[in-house]
């Protein structure tokens, strides 16, 4: 799972470091039989904001969500498909903007 923020806005990374911050989640769940695991949370940068007096752990730019999922060798489907569901709060360096969730399915040919 790839986010890709525009330049001036972040969101709250996995561990914010802030009780009050959002942090970004991505849950994944595949077709019955197949065993997803996953996904591994980047690092953040800890930056300091004018709405905050704490630092805040956040995710900018291209950030990466990489995942695995095994399809048993007795899985009789043509296609797998996973899902995301991807929860995040963006911000400004002045303002945060209400959280939103976002799923994505990801369909792969099993041969």
């Amino acid at each position: 799972i790839t986010l890709s923020l525009p330049d001036g806005l972040h969101v709250n990374s996995f561990r914010p470091l802030s009780e009050y911050s959002i942090p970004t989640t991505v849950r994944l769940s595949a077709t019955k039989g197949v065993k997803v695991y996953g996904p591994t949370y980047p690092r953040g940068k800890t930056k300091t904001f004018q709405f905050s007096k704490n630092p805040i752990n956040v995710y900018e730019g291209v950030v990466n969500f990489p995942f695995t999922f095994i399809v048993p060798t007795n899985y009789t489907g043509k296609t797998v498909t996973v899902r995301a569901v991807v929860r995040y709060q963006a911000c400004t360096d002045s303002i945060c903007y209400p959280p939103k969730t976002q799923t994505v399915l990801i369909t792969a040919r099993v041969k």
